[in-house]
């Protein structure tokens, strides 16, 4: 009797199950939010990573700014005013309480790229998950009253999503970001010379 050789299985459905078991890889850092799945994605999955203390102390050292002097309505146009020279927008201020707060969009990606990936998914081509954009969301909260002075403290969180849709979120804790903010602050006119809290 002959003996045919076995069809081989499709391969499109082992690439498949090989990308979702790809993209389960093991993240000890981050604390999950929203979860698509453990072994197979089913859906996005949300993800936040925690500072440690010592990240938290030395962040701390970079967010506060005392600037003898200044009026709050000032700091909060001058917090808005360096937002906007940071690329954010939009910014939104509030008067009372005394808050600003910008988000700022980019690609991570190129367009040629994004077009290669929307071409390969129409024809259903599996791709592993790459991060594709990100925004940065800072928020500005104004303290007055302090000894003739006013505190000016600055929060970053920057979410990064890929091509799946998954999201991981992290506080930038680069000194860099921080010190812009608080040059092109006061570059406003804001404050011409500050105290650090720390």
């Amino acid at each position: 009797m002959q003996k045919y050789p076995r069809p081989a299985a499709p391969l499109a459905p082992i690439l498949l199950l090989m990308t979702a078991l790809a993209g389960c890889a093991h993240d000890d850092d981050a604390r999950v939010t929203g979860s698509g799945g453990k072994h197979l994605h089913y859906s996005s999955t949300q993800k936040v990573v925690d500072l440690t203390a010592e990240q938290r102390a030395a962040l701390a050292a970079l967010q506060d700014r005392y600037y003898p002097g200044l009026a709050a309505d000032s700091a909060v146009a001058g917090a808005a005013a360096a937002l906007r020279q940071m690329k954010f927008d939009p910014v939104l201020e509030q008067p009372l309480p005394a808050l600003v707060e910008g988000e700022a969009d980019g690609t991570l990606v190129s367009h040629g790229r994004e077009i290669l990936r929307g071409v390969a998914k129409a024809k259903g081509l599996p791709l592993p998950a790459k991060p594709d954009h990100q925004s940065t969301h800072a928020l500005v909260a104004v303290r007055a009253g302090m000894a003739a002075g006013t505190l000016v403290h600055v929060e970053f969180e920057t979410t990064v999503w890929d091509s799946a849709g998954n999201s991981r979120s992290t506080t930038p804790t680069t000194p860099k970001l921080y010190q812009a903010f608080f040059e092109n602050f006061e570059a406003q006119g804001a404050g011409a010379a500050s105290i650090s809290q720390n």
